[in-house]
């Protein structure tokens, strides 16, 4: 039998026994009236947040159950999944790759679909993460590697850690001083591309709080294919390290760290790449 008649009857034969189960199928809840998971009282000093008391007396008393008749079913549910998932577009494989590693492209970061998170140490004890939500770029990947750009900005007072009085505090002079250095800046002045693992890796100069740094981020590029709206798209993630104190961010030194881990995750929408992106060519010489 070949091989697609097969799938498909396996697929019916799953659904016949699968609609012979439903017919039988049964479950019920034995639910308890649990408290609530977390009683917390927060007391703030009005001239510190940082101060703060956590009490959690409460506990899980009795735990919701779902109990079915028939796990046979259950399984049969996840076999049928399995089978047809491939087929509905419900695997979570990477999108297929469109385009060859050989040619040019040019990306512009959609926002919606890149996250850029931050993690600093809280007094040695633990870690604090937050995250900027604004942030764009542009991305161009050269046939040779050594002509690909990237560029990015981020508004600074995007900055979110889940407390806006510490936002607050972060976005003022003491630190990023948002006033007067409202951006962060990325440009790229050398890319080359590992031939094994096909990770590029991106030199630039990064401009934060009036200083610019050398720094070196590994950029991969996940993959490229069609999105939901038909758009072709990029995905992107790098990983890397920055000393905030090189950045004249130095305030606070024994409570929070010097080092920051970021991550950063980014989609970008294929595009015409602008002139100032296209490598530039050294006209021959006639004579």
């Amino acid at each position: 039998m070949p091989e697609g008649l097969f799938f498909i009857y396996k697929v019916i034969k799953i659904a016949q026994l699968l609609l012979l189960q439903l017919t039988q199928f049964k479950f019920h809840f034995d639910v308890g009236q649990s408290p609530d998971l977390l009683d917390s009282r927060t007391s703030r000093s009005s001239s510190s947040y940082t101060r703060q008391t956590m009490d959690c007396p409460a506990q899980i008393n009795r735990h919701s159950v779902i109990r079915f008749r028939h796990p046979r079913t259950v399984a049969l549910i996840a076999m049928l999944l399995w089978f047809i998932g491939p087929a509905t577009g419900l695997s979570q494989s990477p999108l297929e790759n469109t385009l060859t590693a050989s040619e040019a492209r040019f990306f512009e970061v959609d926002n919606d679909h890149s996250s850029l998170i931050f993690a600093v140490s809280h007094a040695g004890l633990s870690y604090t993460y937050g995250r900027f939500e604004k942030c764009s770029g542009q991305i161009f990947l050269g046939e040779d590697p050594t002509d690909s750009n990237f560029r990015f900005e981020i508004d600074v007072a995007s900055i979110n850690t889940n407390n806006r009085l510490r936002d607050e505090h972060l976005q003022g002079s003491e630190f990023f001083d948002v006033k007067n250095f409202p951006k962060i800046n990325f440009t790229s002045t050398g890319v080359t591309r590992n031939a094994l693992s096909g990770q590029y890796i991106v030199t630039g100069t990064m401009l934060m709080h009036g200083v610019g740094r050398k720094i070196e981020m590994p950029v991969t590029l996940i993959g490229v294919g069609i999105g939901p709206m038909g758009k072709t798209r990029g995905g992107f993630m790098t990983k890397f390290v920055l000393q905030r104190s090189d950045f004249g961010i130095d305030a606070m030194p024994k409570t929070i760290g010097d080092q920051i881990a970021v991550t950063f995750s980014f989609e970008g929408i294929l595009g015409d790449a602008p002139a100032e992106f296209l490598p530039q060519t050294t006209p021959r010489n006639e004579n």
